[in-house]
């Protein structure tokens, strides 16, 4: 598969690609959320979250928080240009914030998955994530923001040096979303990036289960056995 993963996203990428690697062709990976010991004020505010005692208390009070005033937290935190969110994106925030809201466990999984990104950050094991990247052989596409406010730009520069293929994309005006906001910047890296001849070569055509339904093409029946 081509993987792509997105912050912490882009790290889980990197472990899979390092030890599961004949399942994946290509990584693509958008801020990840590499380990860097000199965090960024962005980062580092969201360590409060761990704290006992009042860690569990702050997370709890601010996901049952105003959607409005979280999305604005959200945007000031994780976007390069706050205010060029759209409409519909926003409405798409707010509806996600109030379903997390209504979720008992979101303060449990939110806890956990920055104690789990922060432990990575200190192992020193066999598979701490640096090393790992070290062994990732497939071709590798890293896109960072210039105004990324939660990851360094160091993590791009030593990306560049431990994986072993590797192309760099710096978009200076987006934030830790680069995605979400120059999605038209991003599909032409990765379409630029994909189109490499030694990831196209063997597979002329599109392959998998993919079917086109049209109009009037009934849909496909899927069998439970595969």
């Amino acid at each position: 598969m081509h993987l792509v993963g997105v912050s912490l996203g882009g790290a889980i990428a990197v472990r899979v690609s390092a030890e599961r690697p004949e399942l994946v062709a290509s990584l693509t990976l958008v801020a990840p959320a590499l380990p860097n010991l000199g965090p960024k004020p962005g980062s580092a505010q969201l360590l409060i979250a761990l704290a006992p005692v009042v860690g569990p208390a702050i997370v709890r009070t601010i996901i049952k928080a105003d959607p409005e005033w979280m999305a604005k937290r959200i945007y000031a935190l994780c976007y390069g240009n706050p205010r060029a969110v759209s409409p519909g994106r926003h409405a798409r925030e707010l509806a996600t914030l109030r379903q997390r809201a209504s979720l008992e466990y979101s303060p449990y999984v939110y806890r956990e998955a920055l104690r789990t990104t922060v432990m990575s950050y200190l192992d020193r094991g066999p598979r701490r994530l640096w090393q790992q990247a070290a062994l990732v052989a497939v071709p590798t596409l890293v896109i960072s923001g210039g105004r990324d406010r939660l990851v360094s730009r160091r993590v791009a520069a030593r990306a560049k040096r431990a994986f072993q293929d590797v192309e760099l994309l710096l978009l200076p005006k987006a934030g830790h979303v680069a995605h979400l906001e120059d999605p038209t910047a991003v599909a032409a890296a990765m379409r630029g990036f994909l189109s490499r001849p030694d990831l196209t070569r063997g597979m002329p055509e599109r392959r998998g289960t993919v079917v086109e339904v049209g109009p009037t093409t009934p849909p496909p029946v899927v069998s439970p056995h595969g």
